[in-house]
């Protein structure tokens, strides 16, 4: 097995190369238990983006596509990852006999970013998420149907509540509907649209903190909404 390793220890981010075996695998670890990750095989063609999320358990995989959550014990071997070392079953997209793959995995850190999942109510007075920071980045999905995935940010618009997303399945331009507003220590859902607040459904989150709740500058500077 062929692997290397970037680390990024203020997030808590690592990237990690490695090659399939074709059954079962055992990949050391990275430090830091992943919550997030997001693994592509790039030495050959027709394969997507699998990601794993401590939400969805290690019995599920999602993909970077309009699809639901799917259940399958044999991409993660039924086993959850730990900060040495996580275990990879013979699914061929991302454990293939002699291919290439590229992982990306993220674990939550206190004050930095968030790995989590709510349940919508179709209501514009929506779900409130705590992250415990001020998110520059939200990215969010219904794990339980066919949706997009929808992306925000603090450098577009850049004020409450027009924080227009854009989805990372498709080509499309940025949307203009009012979804959420970005708060001091999390985001709101501010629209009844299934794709962000569905009644009922559970949707899974990442989100990366642009400053701590309380910002280190000096004194103790508390974070404040858009």
């Amino acid at each position: 097995m062929a692997y290397s390793t970037i680390s990024k220890p203020s997030l808590h981010f690592n990237t990690k190369l490695y090659t399939g075996n074709g059954g079962t695998q055992s990949i050391t670890g990275v430090g830091h238990q992943p919550d997030f990750m997001i693994i592509k095989k790039y030495s050959a063609s027709g394969t997507q983006w699998t990601i794993y999320h401590k939400q969805l358990g290690p019995t599920k995989h999602i993909l970077f596509t309009t699809g639901a959550e799917v259940t399958q014990a044999n991409y993660w071997n039924d086993t959850a990852p730990t900060n040495l070392v996580w275990t990879m079953g013979n699914q061929s997209e991302i454990n293939g006999s002699g291919t290439t793959n590229i992982c990306y995995a993220f674990a939550e850190k206190k004050g930095y970013s968030k790995f989590g999942s709510y349940v919508g109510n179709a209501s514009t007075n929506g779900t409130f998420i705590y992250t415990g920071f001020k998110p520059a980045m939200v990215i969010l999905k219904d794990s339980t149907s066919v949706s997009n995935w929808m992306i925000y940010d603090n450098k577009r618009e850049g004020y409450n509540v027009d924080n227009d997303h854009l989805k990372i399945n498709n080509s499309d331009a940025e949307g203009t509907s009012d979804d959420l507003d970005i708060l001091s220590n999390g985001f709101k859902l501010r629209t009844s649209g299934n794709g962000e607040n569905k009644a009922n459904a559970t949707f899974i989150y990442m989100a990366i903190a642009a400053e701590p709740l309380v910002a280190n500058v000096g004194a103790s500077i508390p974070a404040t909404a858009r």
